[in-house]
């Protein structure tokens, strides 16, 4: 994989299962560092960025914006930590952060994307 370095760099920091973060990657990007999806997502890891406050109100200010995720490796940097504390804020349990992570309207359809995709990978 062309992220495959960015991904364990990051993933080691955080404590996070790289195969995981690779998942992920593949749902939201397909490994396509200039991805911006119809809702405003950023990058490889599809962020949210401060640059859509006017769009939802204060729900993504203090993010980084749009042209600092254009970077891969602080994209993949961002969205692992954001990860991490998805992980912990929900009880330690990866589907209900990943339903977090992921777009508000097919939640949970998302996070068993990422598991199923995750549990391949294995």
């Amino acid at each position: 994989m062309v992220w495959e370095s960015t991904i364990v760099v990051w993933s080691d920091k955080y404590k996070i299962d790289p195969n995981l973060v690779a998942s992920i990657m593949l749902v939201e990007s397909g490994g396509n560092a200039e991805a911006v999806s119809h809702s405003g997502a950023c990058g490889l890891m599809q962020a949210m960025s401060s640059d859509l406050t006017s769009q939802y109100g204060n729900m993504f200010a203090g993010r980084p914006t749009c042209k600092e995720l254009m970077n891969p490796s602080f994209n993949v940097g961002w969205a692992v930590n954001y990860l991490a504390e998805l992980y912990h804020r929900n009880g330690e349990d990866w589907r209900e952060a990943i339903y977090h992570y992921g777009p508000n309207d097919i939640q949970y359809e998302y996070a068993d994307l990422v598991l199923a995709h995750w549990s391949n990978a294995k």
